[in-house]
């Protein structure tokens, strides 16, 4: 999945959304401006010239001026990835969408849900995604408990070929507890059996966050390197700019640098991040296993998502 390997300029058009997922990370941002101005996003991407952008919310299609968004992108000649629940109506987008808009990765919730009205419209919506953009990407969240067979069903129908995978993570104000490592240590073995099943059904599947090293065995872990992007350590520090205008070195990490007018490019926002960033990686363990690990100490594994550590 190259387009989440590349360096890009993560823009999170609005907090709002159209949908209450309790598990969602962002819940706690709905409290500053709604949406980003539109002279600002201009402004975002003439100065820090980002190779591609990853436009995300809340629903950054519900942003008033989406339209405008796709034709700043289009004249700036800037391919972008659009992070949505689908619930959108592609009736009122421009012509631009098709030509900016080469990725999609979706919240599946609807998938989950019960709700006949809105899941008829998510699946018109995929059929619209399919005719007018490269690759469509599913984004499944872990919550405790088992994965659920709906989303492979829902792969099968539509011929959906890439999944991200990531634990929930808890928000910040709101306190979620849905997924915790702590409590639940066995999930190295469910990660593993879910990548083996989803490649089996010609699905590839990518680890979003840096998972520790002691929760697989030697054979999972090998696997997983190979097939699913395991990895032990990240390399956050590109930055989301926030609606507010702020710059946070990763969209699940909770503190904001500076506006993003400080910064000339988007290697200056990764630079001046990696001193905190290094800071929480290795300065603060998760479990109290860590503080004995070799691994941790030769920087190998930073014990967790550092979401996790925000919250010590």
């Amino acid at each position: 999945m190259k387009f989440l390997k590349e360096m890009i300029q993560r823009i999170a058009l609005t907090y709002l959304c159209n949908l209450d997922c309790d598990y969602c990370y962002t819940k706690s941002f709905n409290k500053y401006p709604k949406f980003i101005k539109i002279e600002h996003f201009k402004k975002i991407i003439s100065k820090l010239k980002p190779k591609r952008i990853f436009l995300l919310g809340g629903e950054p299609t519900i942003h008033p001026q989406f339209n405008d968004i796709l034709n700043i992108l289009y004249h700036y000649k800037k391919k972008a990835t659009l992070a949505t629940n689908c619930l959108f109506d592609s009736s009122k987008f421009n012509e631009k969408f098709s030509k900016v808009i080469d990725v999609c990765t979706i919240n599946p919730q609807v998938i989950l849900s019960n709700n006949k009205r809105r899941l008829k419209k998510f699946n018109r919506n995929i059929i619209f995604l399919k005719n007018n953009v490269k690759e469509i990407c599913l984004v499944y969240t872990y919550l405790n408990g088992s994965f659920n067979r709906k989303i492979f069903n829902f792969c099968d129908k539509h011929n959906i070929k890439k999944i991200t995978f990531s634990p929930a993570l808890p928000d910040k104000d709101i306190g979620n507890s849905y997924f915790s490592l702590k409590k639940d240590m066995g999930i190295g073995k469910k990660i593993f059996n879910f990548v083996r099943f989803s490649n089996s059904k010609g699905i590839s599947v990518f680890l979003i966050s840096a998972l520790p090293f002691c929760i697989f065995t030697s054979q999972q872990r090998k696997y997983l390197i190979k097939y699913a992007g395991l990895h032990f350590t990240c390399s956050c520090g590109v930055g989301v700019i926030h609606p507010f205008l702020s710059i946070s070195p990763c969209p699940f990490l909770y503190f904001s640098g500076p506006k993003y007018n400080k910064f000339n490019n988007i290697k200056e926002v990764k630079k001046y991040f990696k001193k905190t960033i290094d800071k929480l990686k290795w300065e603060k363990t998760l479990f109290n296993d860590c503080k004995e690990c070799l691994l941790f100490f030769k920087k190998v594994c930073q014990g967790a998502c550092l979401n996790y550590k925000t919250k010590l």
